[in-house]
């Protein structure tokens, strides 16, 4: 995560697990998601829907869908799952008076999401998906909406640009995939966009942070330590 913050992503779609795990240690990113949610108190999601950028004078809204977890039933705290095309027939009408250009997050395969949006009636501008297990013809990819493949490999970064006319409709979506190598922090095309090495980066945060949590520490008298420590300790129920 504290890599996807060095090169400035956007948002992302949730994976409700890894959300889950992250407790209440969140990120700059943005998460969005337009078929999970955990119901706090008031009954309300804590992760957006949706996420609306101004590109240019452009307003990007960018959602996100993604399949239903296994362990769904027993997940605490309980997460509210939403048929994915439901939860886009709700939530892209309202996004098209919101934004420009609706871009759809997919954790689904290529053609799998078609069928989704196909039968939930609705028309994002963009799909980015996962690659599919069989290959969708080039027609199918240049088909509006437009739909764009990602590898599941990590291997590559995808930049797509879209031609826009004065009345900001799309007409032209092109992309150009870059592969990456082996150490992908030290990639030329990473290195290109973070202007450094950013695992290298990462862990000297890392470490300056340990030595002046240390320093902090090493102020405190022995009462003021043992404090410290009951504080942290768990209240009983």
């Amino acid at each position: 995560m504290k890599s996807m913050e060095k090169i400035d992503y956007t948002c992302i779609n949730v994976n409700i697990n890894d959300y889950l795990s992250m407790g209440k240690k969140r990120y700059k990113i943005p998460f969005v998601t337009a078929n999970m949610s955990i119901p706090d108190k008031t009954n309300e999601t804590n992760i957006p829907k949706y996420y609306i950028q101004n590109v240019n004078g452009i307003a990007v809204a960018i959602t996100g869908i993604s399949p239903f977890p296994e362990n769904l039933d027993t997940m605490n705290p309980k997460v509210t799952a939403t048929p994915p095309g439901d939860a886009l027939k709700k939530l892209i009408p309202n996004l098209k008076t919101k934004s420009d250009v609706i871009v759809l997050l997919s954790q689904f395969p290529a053609e799998t999401t078609r069928k989704i949006v196909e039968l939930a009636g609705v028309h994002p501008d963009l799909i980015i998906s996962q690659r599919s297990s069989r290959l969708v013809t080039e027609n199918q990819l240049n088909a509006i909406p437009y739909l764009i493949q990602i590898s599941d490999s990590c291997a590559a970064i995808e930049t797509v640009t879209l031609t826009m006319d004065s009345k900001k409709q799309i007409t032209n979506c092109k992309t150009v995939r870059t592969k990456l190598g082996p150490h992908i922090d030290e990639d030329p095309a990473i290195l290109a966009i973070t202007g450094e090495n950013i695992t290298k980066t990462i862990e000297q945060e890392v470490n300056n942070q340990i030595i002046k949590e240390a320093i902090e520490l090493h102020k405190l008298s022995p009462e003021e330590y043992t404090e410290m420590l009951l504080k942290k300790q768990p209240k009983k129920e």
